[in-house]
């Protein structure tokens, strides 16, 4: 997440000259981090139209029809290998964003990050993926490690649900070492 920002070039470009570059270096698959959405959501759409990668996110809702945006996972094969890539994104996204990003024009919210059953929805999407032969699952986190109350973090993703290896996590602008954090049942996650 936070992809098309951190420099002048993806600022003045909204984001494009960024993409054009993850094309070149050629993404599998991303996420969405809250800075996705600074140039509102048409440049958001236009930007996922352009780059090649798969988006995917778990939590990123359409409110007027209870739906997700993009695709929760995806499953990409890597020899003989089936990888599942699983995407969430800060629910605090929605108080970071200038608010008339996620409103339509009589004002009424649009998008969002759902936090109600934010743990059993990921906990479905991960059993879908072990269902339909994933033989490791990794979660692009861009909710941060660290405690934010009623928001999940990648640390509470981990310890309150099963099925999990690997977390890789962005959002707090600071480097994680290889961590092992023990999931649901107690087995360990790598979190880096």
């Amino acid at each position: 997440g936070d992809f098309v920002q951190g420099d002048v070039i993806g600022s003045i470009t909204e984001g494009e000259s960024i993409i054009d570059i993850m094309n070149e270096v050629e993404y599998d698959v991303v996420t969405l981090g809250n800075h996705e959405f600074d140039f509102g959501m048409s440049q958001l759409f236009t930007l996922k139209d352009s780059l090649k990668a798969s988006v995917v996110s778990a939590n990123f809702c359409d409110f007027r029809t209870g739906e997700l945006i993009f695709p929760p996972y995806q499953i990409l094969r890597y020899g003989d290998v089936d990888i599942a890539f699983l995407g969430f994104t800060t629910t605090t996204t929605a108080t970071m964003v200038a608010p008339l990003t996620f409103l339509d024009e009589d004002g009424k919210i649009m998008y969002g990050f759902s936090r109600s059953f934010f743990y059993e929805n990921a906990q479905t999407y991960i059993d879908e993926v072990r269902a339909r032969g994933a033989d490791y699952v990794v979660i692009l986190s861009h909710m941060g490690d660290m405690d934010r109350g009623e928001h999940p973090s990648s640390i509470s993703l981990i310890t309150r649900t099963t099925g999990v290896d690997v977390v890789l996590d962005g959002h707090d602008h600071r480097v994680i070492a290889d961590t092992i954090i023990h999931n649901k049942n107690g087995l360990p996650v790598l979190l880096t």
